[in-house]
This record gives structure tokens, C-alpha cells and sequence, in this order.
């Protein structure tokens, strides 16, 4: 008889509920330990094995084994099929895990539920990535909150009692390990998991949290912790986080309050990482076809010929990652003056962000967009050029990832290429190998014609209600 925890989104030792558990149940039933088990699931192999984050999820895996000295059960295959041979191959009575938030997940585990279960195996739900349970907060008549403001007041009351769980898993024999279908070898897998992320955080703790409110949007100074992926994964739980925080510290504490909010708006709005949480935007109009495409394309290699946006574009595709204040100016610049689909956006950043995660980034690109959460949110379009001065003022992030404008000194970085009133918007025909494009379009002409879209689109969502 055996008990497993199944990890998933918890690939940590430390402050896991799952782990404190498993251990428990293993003392009372007289077992020596806890099996450890990892499974990469087939299908999501198939659609993110190009992926950053798949090469993160690697390199986290590979970290935990090492920490428990090769015995973590490494598996491949159907959840459904893969586990259920591996709980009668080892008498395994008990299987604990920590849920999920996607759509994906919730789907899986409840396939994997019921067939274990019909093996006669006890599954057990601990811990959550959040740090309260999605569904717990919830309005004074006991709805859920649909805007942040509010949500954080409650949340904040909700986080005083909770602190890290002491947890640590007893390496038990020597773990299996399936033959994976690839050759990661040579992709750069970085192996970091909790060590490196716990080192990562008390280093950012001690050198830059007292600073984050006053330069966490400043994308050239190292002012964010960049633990995002480290979250993401579960290699830290916000748990470990809140324990370091002081009064001082409210908007990082902020910040972990908007990843609970989002995994609890994707949790009731399963549908949301393709539709908009507003309604009305179903008759929102998009532009597609070989132009749409074509400045799509432009905006994801970073030659839209707006500085700023396309030096977030281009740290994106070399580091995989972007800073936050950024991420919000490249997908206004795609959605209100390329008018772009923000679903489209989207799905780019969950390809290429090493922090993919599937709540805040879908429900970050529907606050841009203005279908999201927020309470007056359209109106918000970000001006690149003033979004650029007023957080690069010395040009300093431009000139790192745009090496076309090194020449160019302080504001002058976010300066746009037009030589006089008299040149073409999106004239690209004649540029020289190496110099800085045009822009595509412009700006103050598309803001109108997104104020112009949605007001046809109020007009659109009245006449199907009537």
C-alpha cells in the first residue's frame, strides 16, 4: 500500500499543503514515505513542446528530481491511462494533488477522478496556486466581485491568517522513468526549480522590493522580482511570498491579490480565454485578411516603427519574457491601432512568455481591450509615444533591444521616423538593410477609429437586445 503525490503546478517541497498531507496519511498508515509522481501529458506535449514554457516546466521537473535524489516517478502518456497503471503497479490507496484553474486541467482531473476512484483509489484535492481558494471571496450578498478595487479590500482581510506550511517529502527508492518522445538536449533547458527561485526572491528582497512601487514601471531598471515564471510553475508558492512581506510592501502585495482574482474570473468564465467577458464585444469589429496579417507580423518581429513597442516586442522573442508596463503598451498598440483581435495577441504571448499562464494573461489582454474587468475601460488607449517618454524617459530600454536607434539621446529613443508632415504612414518601400522603419500607422488617426468601432459596437449590442 502506497500513497503518491501527484504533482502538477506544485513543483516545490516547501510550503505544499499536498506534501504535508501526503505525509500525514503515510505516518497514520505506517508507510515509510510518499512516491512523488510527474506525468507530461501527452496532448499538451504535442501543443507546447515548442514552447518557453514547456522548456521552463522541463527544467523545473529535472530540478525537483535532483532534489529528491532521482526517486520522482517521471511519466508519459493519458493522464487517465498512465496513472491508473501506475497506482496498480505500486498499490497506490492514496493519490493527493493540488488543483488546477484552466479549463484544460479541471476537464483532466475530473477524468482522472473517476477512474481512479473506480480502482478503488482515495484521490484527494489539497492546496491551490493561489493564496486563497478561487470562490472563497465573495460580495456582502454573497456574490463574486466583478472588479478589482472592491475584491482587493476583501482579499486583503481574507490573507492575514494565512502563512507557509512546513512540508518536506522523503526521497522513496529510486522513481521510473518513462521514455519521453524528444531530445531536449540541446534546447537550452535551464535546471531551476524552488532553490533557485527561493535565492531569486531574497535577492530581489533585499536589493529592490522597498523600491518596487516607485520603479516597477520603469522597464529599464531591474525593479520587478521576474518571479513570475517561478509562480506560474509553482516552484513558489505566494504563500512563501506573503510570509516577507511588511505594511510597506501593499502594491507587490497587490499583485499577488490580481493573480487570485484572475484565476477566480477564468474559474467562472471558463469560455473567457476566447470570448469577451462584455458581451457586447461579440460585435466588435476586427480587422483580418493579408493586411491584418501582414501587420500582425510587423508587430510580432518589433518594426511597427513605434520604439517602444517594438523593443517589448523584440525582448519578448530573445528573452521570453516582457516587462508588465510594456505587455500593456504592445497589446493596446495591437488592439486599438491595429484593431487586431486581442485573442490573437494572446495566443502569441502564451507561445512565447516563459510565465505563460493561461488566467493573467488572458484576462490582462481583455482589460487592454477593454472587454475585461475593468469598470470604464475602453477609453484607455495608450498613447506609445507618451507611454515611452513617460517610462523610458532617458531611452535607455529602447536603445537596448532597438539597436537601430543607439544614435539617439534620451526622449529623442521614442521619436518616430517620419522625416516630415508630409510622409506615408506604413511606407516601408526604399528602407535601407538595418534602418529603423516607418511606422505602420498612425496613431492619432487609429485611437479615433477605435472610438469610432465601439461606439458601432454599443449600437450593434443595443439593436440584438431589443
Amino acid at each position: 500500500m502506497a500513497v503518491a503525490v501527484w504533482f502538477r503546478r506544485d513543483l516545490r517541497l516547501a510550503d505544499n499543503q499536498t506534501i504535508a498531507r501526503a505525509n500525514e496519511l503515510a505516518r497514520q498508515s505506517g508507510e515509510a514515505g510518499v512516491m512523488g509522481v510527474f506525468l507530461f501529458d501527452a496532448t499538451l506535449v504535442r501543443s507546447l513542446a515548442q514552447t518557453a514554457r514547456f522548456r521552463r516546466l522541463v527544467g523545473a521537473v529535472r530540478a525537483l528530481d535532483d532534489q529528491l535524489q532521482g526517486s520522482l516517478n517521471v511519466l508519459f502518456g493519458d493522464p487517465v491511462a498512465r496513472l491508473a497503471a501506475f497506482v496498480r503497479e505500486h498499490e497506490v490507496t492514496t493519490l493527493l494533488y493540488s488543483s488546477d484553474i484552466s479549463p484544460f486541467a479541471n476537464a483532466r482531473d475530473r477524468r482522472v477522478d473517476e477512474a481512479l476512484s473506480a480502482l478503488g483509489v482515495q484521490v484527494m484535492r489539497v492546496d491551490h496556486p493561489t493564496l486563497l481558494p478561487p470562490g472563497s471571496i465573495r460580495t456582502d450578498e454573497g456574490q463574486p466581485y466583478r472588479v478589482f478595487t472592491p475584491y482587493f479590500r476583501r482579499w486583503r482581510l481574507g490573507v492575514r491568517t494565512v502563512r507557509p506550511v512546513a512540508s518536506h517529502l522523503m526521497p522513496f527508492g529510486p522513481g521510473i522513468k518513462d521514455p519521453l518522445p524528444w531530445d531536449l538536449a540541446d534546447q537550452g533547458i535551464r535546471v531551476e526549480g524552488e532553490l533557485s527561485a527561493l535565492a531569486q526572491w531574497q535577492s530581489f528582497r533585499k536589493s529592490a522590493l522597498s523600491r518596487y512601487a516607485a520603479r516597477r514601471d520603469l522597464p529599464a531598471l531591474q525593479g520587478t522580482s521576474r518571479l513570475s515564471w517561478a509562480l506560474h510553475l509553482g516552484v513558489l508558492h505566494p504563500r512563501t511570498l506573503l510570509a516577507d512581506l511588511s505594511e510597506t510592501d501593499e502594491v507587490f502585495l497587490s499583485e499577488l491579490c490580481w493573480r487570485d482574482f484572475y484565476a477566480e474570473v477564468l474559474m467562472r468564465n471558463p469560455t473567457s480565454t476566447t470570448e469577451p467577458l462584455d458581451r457586447r464585444f461579440r460585435w466588435m469589429v476586427w480587422d483580418e485578411g493579408p493586411r491584418a496579417d501582414d501587420r500582425f507580423e510587423a508587430w510580432k518581429a518589433g518594426m511597427t516603427g513605434y520604439p517602444i513597442v517594438d523593443a517589448g516586442m523584440r525582448q519578448l522573442r530573445e528573452e521570453h519574457w516582457m516587462h508588465n508596463r510594456v505587455r500593456m503598451i504592445t497589446a493596446s498598440f495591437l488592439v486599438k491601432d491595429l484593431h487586431i483581435h486581442w485573442a490573437r495577441g494572446a495566443a502569441y504571448f502564451m507561445e512565447m512568455l516563459e510565465d505563460g499562464d493561461v488566467a493573467s494573461n488572458t484576462h490582462g489582454w481583455q482589460w487592454v481591450a477593454g472587454s475585461g474587468t475593468d469598470a470604464s475601460p475602453y477609453f484607455r488607449i495608450f498613447n506609445p509615444i507618451r507611454q515611452g517618454e513617460r517610462f523610458d524617459p532617458d531611452g535607455d530600454y529602447v536603445r537596448r533591444y532597438v539597436p537601430e536607434l543607439s544614435d539617439r539621446i534620451g526622449k529623442a529613443a521614442h521619436q518616430l521616423n517620419v522625416e516630415s508632415a508630409g510622409d506615408l504612414f506604413g511606407a516601408t518601400s526604399g528602407r535601407a538593410l538595418g534602418e529603423y522603419p516607418h511606422p505602420i500607422v498612425d496613431h492619432a488617426q487609429e485611437r479615433a477609429e477605435s472610438l469610432r468601432r465601439f461606439d458601432l459596437m454599443k449600437r450593434e449590442a443595443l439593436r440584438a437586445e431589443q
